[in-house]
């Protein structure tokens, strides 16, 4: 199996200034998520898909060989993830590489681990459309999740009888920092449509994507834990 590795890091984020390339820990974030792709992968199956200058810079400063500024237009507030993978693969289908499955690593997941991305690659096969890593979440649906109704009355979103908080199903939720996709089914139809999914689970303590401040300040506060187990 081929695997095409994609790392993508548009400008203009609205959470955090600069997010992709601003220091964590001492080092620009996007570097983890290289960094980890590279220990796992030859450089030529690595793809860094920016429409940042200030990343361009990065990957000349660290002699990166496979980089190219994307187009503007696929960089907008209403680009997908999708969108852009369908790029890179075929700018790579171009010079004459093929691939099987496309990982996904988000720059916003530098707790992740290459015990995490290998479990990954161990787990797919090319009958399926994607496995993600997940996490348990406190946040259940059947327990502790409200919705609101037409008529403004709340009522729990899963409706369960349950005496107890033990008593609930467990849910997951995907946390953003390993994706693996089938190339045919990236081409077939859209993400949010992928049905033949299989997950792998990560410690809750390792599964903060960044997207604000807070959440900036508690992976730098969690990082050090990677090695430790904590659930």
């Amino acid at each position: 199996m081929k695997v095409l590795v994609i790392i993508p890091a548009r400008a203009g984020s609205k959470g955090i200034l600069n997010k992709n390339w601003k220091p964590f820990l001492g080092k620009p974030l996007i570097l983890y998520s290289i960094e980890m792709a590279l220990k796992n992968f030859p450089p030529e199956q690595v793809v860094v898909s920016s429409n940042a200058p200030e990343v361009a810079e990065l990957m000349a400063q660290f002699n990166f060989p496979n980089f190219e500024l994307r187009p503007e237009e696929l960089s907008q507030d209403l680009t997908t993830m999708q969108d852009v993978i369908l790029y890179e693969l075929h700018r790579c289908e171009k010079k004459g590489f093929n691939y099987d499955a496309v990982l996904l690593l988000q720059p916003t997941s530098p707790l992740r681990r290459d015990e995490d991305i290998k479990s990954v690659l161990e787990f797919f096969d090319l009958n399926l459309d994607m496995v993600l890593t997940v996490c348990k979440t406190k946040h259940n649906p059947y327990s502790v999740l409200l919705e609101k109704n037409d008529t403004g009355e709340w009522s729990k979103s899963k409706p369960f009888l349950a005496t107890n908080r033990q008593s609930v199903p467990p849910v997951y939720a995907i946390n953003g920092a390993v994706y693996l996709m089938s190339v045919k089914s990236l081409k077939e139809k859209p993400i949010a449509a992928f049905s033949n999914i299989k997950t792998v689970i990560m410690p809750e303590h390792l599964s903060i994507d960044i997207d604000t401040p807070w959440d900036w300040k508690v992976a730098e506060l969690a990082y050090p834990f990677r090695t430790q187990e904590m659930d």
